[in-house]
């Protein structure tokens, strides 16, 4: 994987797992 391409998904790539941290804090709740 190039390096620019890693970088340029890398806050995407973040995005998506506080999402996800959301949805199980919300299913746990």
């Amino acid at each position: 994987m190039p390096l620019p391409d890693f970088h340029v998904s890398e806050p995407f790539t973040l995005g998506i797992e506080l999402e996800m941290q959301v949805l199980i804090r919300r299913a746990m709740t």
